[in-house]
C-alpha cells in the first residue's frame, strides 16, 4: 500500500510501509503561511510522503496534538505544534524531546538558527 494507506502510523507512532522512515520537517512556519520556508517544506513533504511517514513540526504553533488533513499539506502528512512561546528561542533539547516522544527517525529543519539554542546535539 501507499503511505496514505498507513495514516494510522502517524497517530500511533509506529512505522509506515517496510523500508520507510518517520521523517520530521521542522520550522517556525506553518504550512498555510505565505513565504519561502513554508513553500519549500510543503514541496519536500509531498515528495517524502510518497515513501515515508512525514510529520511537520511547527515550532511556533501551539497545538501539540497530532493533526491530519492539515490545510496546505498533502493529506498523508501530519502536523505537530511545538507549543513553544512565540518570538522566543527554542532549545535543541526541547526539540529532541518531541522527536523522541513521536518516535521520529529523521529531523530536517528549515529555519533561522539564531532562534535555536544548542544545549545538546540534535
Amino acid at each position: 500500500g501507499t503511505v496514505a494507506d498507513e495514516m494510522g502510523s502517524i497517530r500511533s507512532k509506529g512505522g509506515g510501509p517496510p523500508g520507510s522512515l518517520r521523517v520530521c520537517l521542522g520550522s517556525f512556519t506553518q504550512p498555510w503561511s505565505f513565504g519561502p520556508y513554508a513553500r519549500q517544506l510543503t514541496v519536500l513533504a509531498g515528495q517524502l510522503a510518497k515513501k515515508h511517514v512525514v510529520m511537520w513540526l511547527s515550532l511556533g504553533y501551539h497545538d501539540t496534538e497530532i493533526r491530519i488533513k492539515v490545510p496546505g499539506l498533502p493529506e498523508n502528512v501530519g502536523m505537530l505544534g511545538g507549543g513553544f512561546p512565540r518570538n522566543q528561542g527554542v532549545y535543541v533539547s526541547s526539540i529532541n524531546s518531541l522527536l523522541k516522544q513521536h518516535n521520529m527517525d529523521v529531523f530536517i529543519s528549515l529555519m533561522d538558527l539564531n532562534r535555536v539554542f544548542v544545549d545538546e546535539m540534535f
